[in-house]
């Protein structure tokens, strides 16, 4: 969605995916803009993000907020906003919203799977590892198991390769670690 509004955060222009932003008609939507806000604290970081673009003409980078639609419908939505600057002074903040409600929710699940799996899982980094490889193959080596029977300390220097990221609760537990 499309917007435009005053320094005093009132909406002048509404797109009009407003319908599906808001449950309601661009026209009804140029209101105070913050009365669309959850009381979820993410948007109190987006107002003061706003009100610093306002204040000092410069673009604070995208940021969250949770909405409230008019048929109490709760969104996430990535905003993307930018100052209009006249004669020194900001005289509005034009922007667009990115819905990213279903983002949000894969992201917690993948996070609960990931938590609370009954099996071990580890995220790694093998980028290193990967280089490696790419390495052995701008070399031509192509019989690998005979590169490592020559080079076995090689091994050891694939594995250090591998950087972990993070581990499950269940791989906590098998390694006896505690969660930081």
């Amino acid at each position: 969605m499309f917007y435009s509004h005053t320094p005093e955060h009132k909406l002048t222009y509404v797109s009009p995916q407003a319908k599906h932003f808001l449950d309601c008609e661009p026209e009804e939507a140029k209101t105070i803009w913050t009365n669309f806000l959850t009381d979820n604290p993410i948007n109190k970081i987006g107002f003061d993000k706003t009100q610093r673009a306002i204040d000092t003409g410069i673009a604070q980078g995208p940021y969250e907020l949770e909405l409230i639609t008019k048929k109490g419908r709760k969104l996430i939505v990535e905003v993307h906003e930018s100052p209009v600057v006249e004669n020194g002074k900001t005289t509005g903040i034009v922007g667009a919203l990115i819905d990213i409600t279903d983002k949000k929710i894969l992201e917690s699940s993948y996070k609960e799977l990931f938590e609370y799996a009954p099996i071990t899982i580890a995220e790694e980094d093998v980028t290193e590892l990967f280089e490696f490889f790419d390495e052995l193959k701008r070399k031509k080596i192509k019989n690998i198991k005979k590169y490592f029977d020559d080079n076995p300390s090689e091994i050891k220097k694939c594995v250090k390769r591998i950087k972990p990221i993070r581990i499950n609760n269940s791989g906590l537990k098998l390694f006896g670690l505690k969660s930081s």
